[in-house]
């Protein structure tokens, strides 16, 4: 048994150490995705909002997308990123199937809690095996995620449903390894579909026969 942070006083114990500040770092997603996007447009880059339907074609090649209104957003390349949603294009492009795995996620208010990011066996009381992850955060949040849900795959984001029992169970799995996550306020209850592959192995590249199409998707909760 290794030696484990004084933080961690619950019931768990830490059976390995995976990596060290001088090997291993995290981001905090929003956060890095706010950073590159501002970076981007700070040199020209537009941003639009828009359901992409299909990839215009012009020539054997990539010349932009159809969004659902009708409209073509004309590019020099197109790449296929829309995570599990990738997957509505596969009829219309050479893509392998994508599915969408639904899970849930909680953010507590946690204060003082050191950047220690936690890979846990957790049993449930009526026997069920989970595999939480737990997230120390900026500005005193820790992000707890790793319920697994087979409801199908919504039309769109704002179709996604969360369910506050999956939730609740994610939080006292956090509250298990210790006192400061169990007396915790819960600050956001979240769900989200991964996209994954049917060998689960990410998905990025070229798009077969069509040139300027390019694909990156199926990267499950390691991210895009």
């Amino acid at each position: 048994m290794r030696r484990r942070a004084r933080w961690l006083d619950g019931s768990g114990i830490v059976t390995a150490t995976l990596g060290s500040t001088e090997t291993t770092a995290q981001v905090t997603p929003a956060r890095f995705t706010a950073a590159l996007l501002d970076a981007a447009q700070a040199r020209g880059t537009k941003l639009r909002m828009a359901v992409v339907e299909d990839v215009a074609r012009r020539d054997g090649a990539a010349s932009g997308v159809v969004t659902a209104d009708g409209e073509t957003l004309e590019g020099d390349a197109v790449v296929l990123a829309m995570g599990p949603w990738t997957g509505r294009l596969a009829g219309r492009v050479k893509l392998p199937s994508i599915y969408g795995l639904k899970g849930y996620s909680v953010t507590l208010a946690a204060p003082e809690v050191p950047a220690h990011a936690l890979f846990v066996d957790y049993r449930t009381a009526d026997g069920r095996a989970l595999e939480p992850e737990i997230f120390p955060r900026p500005e005193g949040e820790v992000y707890v995620c790793g319920m697994a849900d087979p409801a199908p795959l919504p039309d769109s984001p704002e179709l996604v449903e969360v369910n506050d029992d999956s939730c609740a169970v994610l939080a006292r799995a956090a509250g298990r390894v210790s006192t400061v996550l169990a007396q915790a306020r819960i600050v956001r209850r979240q769900a989200c579909y991964r996209p994954v592959t049917d060998d689960g192995l990410p998905l990025i590249g070229r798009v077969p026969g069509l040139r300027g199409a390019y694909v990156a998707t199926g990267h499950g909760p390691w991210g895009s």
